[in-house]
């Protein structure tokens, strides 16, 4: 895949201010948010602006949240290595792909839908 497919795919699934993993050069995960659209800098890589970010990242150690790889949490970019500390000690996997940690199971949860009592009928 040519480095302007890389980016025309990126930017098919990915918009501004969504969720995404990073790695950084430590080796450790977090996520953050889109700050822009990817593009290519000047030396031909795709790159995109990240939220809390100073400069630019490589596409390549970005994904989206959802897209996180097994071991790292979706959510929070924790890892087995890194865990969350919840009241009990370490996080834990909530899932069997190990892509969501224990502390982030009710942010992982899509929003009940509200509905005002006058809308429901009896």
């Amino acid at each position: 895949m040519t480095p302007e497919d890389k980016v025309k795919a990126w930017n098919s699934r990915v918009g501004l201010n969504q969720a995404v993993v990073i790695t950084k050069d430590s080796g450790l995960s977090f996520i953050t948010v889109t700050g822009s659209l990817a593009f290519l800098n000047s030396a031909g890589t795709p790159t995109i602006f990240i939220g809390g970010v100073a400069g630019y990242y490589a596409l390549e150690r970005v994904t989206t949240a959802m897209e996180a790889p097994s071991g790292t949490c979706r959510i929070c970019g924790c890892t087995q290595n890194r865990a969350c500390r919840v009241l009990n000690g370490p996080c834990s996997w909530s899932d069997t792909d190990m892509t969501l940690c224990s502390a982030c199971i009710g942010k992982a949860l899509p929003p009940m839908p509200v509905r005002c009592l006058k809308d429901v009928e009896s």
